[in-house]
C-alpha cells in the first residue's frame, strides 16, 4: 500500500469498550501526526469526536453544525 495520504475511518471505534477505543484513538492521531496523513473519521462518540481538529455534525442528511475539536 506504500504511504497512503489519507485515512478514512467509518466508526473506528463503534463495537470497542473505552478503553480500547481510546487506544485505537490514540493510534489515529500518532499516524496522523507523526506521517503527516490526512485524517477523516466518523464517530457517535462525542469524547472522541471532541479529539478532532474539526468537528462536522451531520443532521437529517445536511451538515448542520461545525466547529473546532481541541
Amino acid at each position: 500500500m506504500g504511504k497512503p495520504r489519507i485515512l478514512l475511518a467509518d466508526e473506528p471505534t463503534g463495537n470497542l469498550d473505552e478503553r480500547t477505543g481510546a487506544m485505537i484513538m490514540d493510534l489515529i492521531e500518532a499516524m496522523h501526526e507523526r506521517h503527516g496523513l490526512a485524517t477523516l473519521y466518523v464517530t457517535h462518540n462525542p469524547r472522541f469526536a471532541v479529539r478532532a481538529g474539526r468537528v462536522l455534525v451531520l443532521q437529517g442528511g445536511r451538515i448542520e453544525s461545525s466547529g473546532g475539536g481541541q
